[in-house]
């Protein structure tokens, strides 16, 4: 009766998501722009079409034009580019973007004299594309040499891989067997049953040349390199043609197949026409007798190039990894600008991408290479290996996570879980995973996102029903663990924050403000022997992907009467109104929420340091779990510390888990302090637990005293000054200043 009862809940709570989903759907619709290019002072000048010898189809691109007799005009769509001033006066020249050298664009599509003549011109709509190929007997497996050489492997894509392959070798051996080697190759090749049988089939053969059952980095290098070669063509190209030129193709096609002719007489050319269609394969228009069709990787990433080039929104998974292995050659801001450049001579709805919502074109403009791809899918496969060793399909592990019960999870969850699930990730690794299944980028995972995901084939649970894990034992999620781990997250933004200097023109747009804080526990009374109930809260603070020009920091841990969350549990006596839980945020008014702030990291570093060291104020040692609370050292005479912070181990927190508030933020307190919890029949120190402001902020004192240290509250408006920042490296020095 239960696992129906869990059932009928779990399928109420997708009905409820889809509805809400529908519904965002239809507004999305409803506030959808036109599809309309930007107001522009189009050109139509020099628009007349130049014909080409359709004899001259065996003719071999040289340099990117066709040689032959009369000359086609084809060239590589890697030397368009638009020219500068189109948008503004100031505006730079829009490309070119290095896509594939097989990829080429008819002249009649667009001349390139018109770039070097200036001025605004809308483009065609990219509809119908030759795959062409001048000279049958040549075609030979592989990339062109030019090609070759761009797919080698820099320093940084190297340790990518041996990042990636770690993953995905579970035994920790230093080789992959033919499973994980299998695994790693279907990751890089789409993910689509095509994939998986050349997978297997090149694991194959190079395990079988080896004499051995795993293979080393060598043996990956080797495996994938063969995975390139065997999926593309030397001699093979794909041309944007407009619609004039493939009307004229299509009727000599329909021509040569009537008299079962070659195509213009020349027996060893080959050619098709296939029409491009949105978000779907492409069709076969028309084809010589002499014509069979490429590996369906090359097909998809010269069709998505062009599909991209025209500015299309959607991909599916297996475009998206063909295009990206097309164009990882070209940054990620070069990707971005090139895409809205080109959009905004065309057609087409402004589909904000930024935002997370863009599905696989967010993917391809924003992830560096399919190294980093390759090291999520390897994550995904970790998890997904230790779902099926704990007999957990998707929404067994989803209830587990979700220890609220709200039907989301957010990072902290989801680390924990695959933490308790046996999957030992570093923050990037586990970051990147919650990327790959925050599908919308809310900084929330729902049910059906982690469903679609982790499909019971994924995790290799076929035809297995619903239940609660092979031997019922629900999973222990370590959460005060986690918080170490989030914490470890800032490394790389203090790193960078460390290099920045901040001048005093940089402070004038920021502001601070006390802000609601959502928190997971760290410990509760329960088993300690005490009289009353309590626990202790740290706050988590995940960025918004939408909220970029604004950062959330710990200043405190949160006491809480009963095992609630502070928002919820009871007040204690002495507290007519709930204080807290509520911590500071740092808002750069100059910045963009959604491309965020440039000093922003600099800027929370110096006005709100992290403290010099911790002193153990207390520590409870009986219960299930141990309570130490530290006392924060401040590293300025100007800042002070307006809480402490609580661990379950005798060892001192890091240094990054909170940060000090300047004094000129604060005033006294107008809230008396309550007590919260103290340890009366325990054994050990007296002690106990205090709510000393209005924020919630916690302190713990010793025989009985009150606390004082931390009973300050934040004035009404806070503006950043140049005064409160610390650290003088991290300031300019003052105009005017006298050299030292």
């Amino acid at each position: 009766m239960e696992t129906e009862q869990e059932q009928e809940q779990e399928q109420e709570q997708e009905q409820e998501q889809e509805q809400e989903q529908e519904q965002e759907q239809e507004q999305q619709v409803e506030r959808e722009p036109p599809e309309e290019p930007q107001p522009l002072k189009y050109i139509r000048d020099a628009e007349r079409w130049e014909p080409w010898q359709l004899a001259d189809i065996d003719a071999v691109p040289v340099g990117g034009i066709v040689t032959g007799e009369s000359k086609h005009g084809f060239y590589r769509a890697s030397e368009f580019y638009l020219p500068a001033g189109i948008f503004s006066s100031a505006s730079a020249k829009v490309g070119p973007l290095a896509l594939p050298s097989f990829v080429l664009l008819s002249q009649n599509f667009y001349k390139k004299h018109w770039a070097l003549r200036g001025g605004a011109r809308r483009l065609k709509n990219a509809i119908l594309v030759m795959d062409w190929t001048p000279d049958t007997e040549a075609l030979a497996p592989g990339l062109p040499q030019a090609a070759q050489a761009a797919m080698e492997l820099t320093q940084a894509q190297e340790a990518k891989l041996r990042e990636a392959c770690s993953l995905f070798d579970a035994r920790g051996s230093g080789a992959l067997s033919h499973e994980e080697l299998v695994e790693l190759l279907v990751a890089t090749g789409g993910g689509d049953a095509t994939a998986h049988a050349d997978a297997v089939r090149i694991a194959d053969e190079l395990l079988h040349d080896v004499g051995g059952g795993s293979a080393n980095m060598d043996g990956v290098r080797a495996a994938l390199a063969l995975q390139a070669r065997n999926r593309m063509q030397r001699g093979r190209f794909y041309v944007l043609l407009t619609l004039a030129e493939g009307e004229a193709v299509r009727a000599a096609l329909h021509a040569a197949a009537l008299t079962q002719q070659p195509l213009a007489g020349r027996p060893k050319a080959a050619s098709a026409l296939r029409a491009l269609l949105p978000a779907a394969d492409s069709g076969v228009v028309g084809a010589s007798s002499t014509y069979a069709p490429a590996h369906p990787w090359m097909q998809s990433a010269a069709e998505a190039c062009i599909r991209f080039f025209d500015c299309q929104p959607d991909y599916s998974n297996y475009d998206a990894d063909a295009l990206l292995n097309g164009i990882q050659v070209a940054e990620p801001k070069a990707r971005s600008a090139f895409y809205e450049g080109v959009r905004a001579c065309r057609r087409r709805r402004k589909i904000p991408w930024e935002a997370g919502g863009g599905g696989n074109l967010g993917v391809v403009l924003t992830v560096p290479d399919e190294q980093t791809l390759l090291i999520r899918r390897a994550a995904l496969r970790r998890l997904c290996r230790a779902l099926r060793d704990h007999n957990m399909l998707a929404a067994d592990a989803f209830r587990a996570f979700d220890r609220s019960a709200k039907g989301i999870i957010g990072f902290p969850e989801l680390a924990a879980g695959a933490q308790a699930l046996g999957c030992r990730f570093t923050p990037a690794q586990a970051t990147d995973l919650f990327k790959g299944l925050d599908s919308n980028g809310d900084d929330m995972v729902t049910l059906s996102e982690f469903r679609a995901i982790f499909t019971p084939a994924a995790i290799g649970l076929e035809g297995r029903t619903s239940g609660d894990g092979s031997d019922g034992t629900p999973l222990e999620l370590d959460m005060s663990a986690i918080a170490a781990l989030s914490l470890s997250n800032e490394d790389e933004e203090e790193e960078k924050a460390a290099r920045q200097v901040v001048l005093p023109a940089d402070i004038k747009k920021y502001r601070a403000k006390p802000k609601p804080a959502v928190c997971e526990r760290a410990w509760s009374s329960l088993g300690t022997g005490s009289r009353d109930q309590a626990s202790v809260w740290y706050p988590q603070l995940e960025r918004s992907l939408l909220r970029r020009n604004r950062a959330r920091v710990c200043i405190t841990h949160y006491a809480a009467v009963g095992f609630d969350s502070p928002d919820k549990a009871p007040l204690p006596a002495g507290l007519r109104n709930r204080a807290g839980p509520l911590t500071l945020e740092i808002i750069d008014d100059g910045g963009s929420g959604i491309t965020g702030s440039a000093k922003l990291p600099a800027v929370v570093r110096a006005a709100m340091p992290h403290p010099q060291r911790f002193q153990l104020a207390w520590s409870v040692q009986a219960g299930q779990q141990a309570l130490y609370v530290w006392r924060a050292l401040s590293p300025s005479p100007t800042h002070i510390p307006l809480g402490m912070v609580a661990t379950n181990t005798d060892v001192p927190p890091p240094l990054t888990c909170m940060r000090c508030v300047p004094k000129r933020w604060l005033r006294p307190s107008k809230i008396s302090p309550a007590l919260v919890w103290e340890n009366a029949g325990t054994g050990g120190r007296r002690g106990g637990l205090w709510i000393v402001n209005t924020l919630g902020c916690m302190e713990a004192t010793t025989g009985g005293s009150l606390p004082t240290a931390c009973c300050f509250d934040p004035i009404d408006k806070i503006a950043l000054q140049y005064e409160d920042l610390w650290r003088p490296d991290l300031k300019a020095e003052a105009p005017g200043a006298a050299a030292q």
